[in-house]
């Protein structure tokens, strides 16, 4: 399984030999589960401080909690690859549910704040297809809905639009993120979709909806991970309500 750290990188500021650390911990999931601190430590050619502030860095309460979380994550990601269940691929029941009432009644209600006025679709790579789908469905539904890249749009916001929908897996794309605080500062309610961790996007957001992020650390979605399609669903699902 291949991992792929450079968001990890630059949004916990992580040192070369940090990295190197995580990198191993990632490569060698079993080995390093079965390890003590100063093993690994030993094994990476650094101290065992080192490790207990990369954990501590990456939002872990420890050493500990840190190997857990890593080894837990990978091993349900491959036994999701290896199941030839339905389920294993997008649980849309599980997907729905998440919304909650009160995410619908809130999504109904900035829906109908925006009245007439554009809606801004925004995304990313990956994430910027999520973002087009949203766009040329609000189109469909009689919304002035603008698929854009434009800072100026979210800064100067001369057309006056209400509300913005931002997509971003990781919730810490560069764009989308001052996406979000141009529109925060100049009166637009964001709905963001992005991953089910902690992150800078969901901070800023007037409503977020979380959706499982099956492979946290693949930042360039190079293996499986049905996160795109679950945010098109989602969004599918809250249409409907309107």
């Amino acid at each position: 399984m291949d991992f792929d750290l450079y968001k990890f990188v630059d949004k916990y500021k992580l040192s070369s030999t940090e990295q190197s650390i995580l990198q191993f911990i990632l490569d060698h999931p079993e080995q390093s589960f079965n390890l003590n601190v100063r093993d690994l430590a030993k094994m990476n050619y650094t101290s065992p401080a080192t490790i207990i502030r990369l954990a501590q860095k990456l939002g872990y309460r420890g050493y500990t909690d840190m190997l857990y979380r890593i080894h837990f994550s990978i091993k349900s990601k491959r036994y999701d690859l290896a199941s030839e269940k339905p389920h294993s691929i997008i649980d849309t029941d599980c997907l729905l549910e998440s919304v909650g009432s009160q995410g619908i009644e809130s999504f109904v209600q900035l829906m109908r704040s925006a009245g007439k006025a554009p809606i801004y679709t925004s995304g990313v790579g990956f994430s910027q297809t999520a973002a087009q789908y949203i766009a040329r469905k609000l189109l469909v539904l009689g919304y002035p809905a603008i698929m854009t890249d434009s800072f100026e749009l979210f800064e100067n916001n001369r057309l006056g639009a209400k509300v913005s929908f931002l997509v971003s897996r990781s919730g810490e794309t560069y764009e989308i993120v001052k996406y979000a605080k141009l529109a925060s500062a100049h009166g637009l309610a964001v709905i963001s979709f992005t991953g089910d961790q902690p992150n800078t996007l969901a901070e800023r957001s007037s409503l977020n909806f979380k959706i499982e992020d099956q492979d946290k650390f693949d930042d360039r979605n190079m293996n499986v991970n049905y996160f795109y399609p679950s945010v098109v669903a989602m969004f599918e699902f809250l249409t409907s309500k309107l």
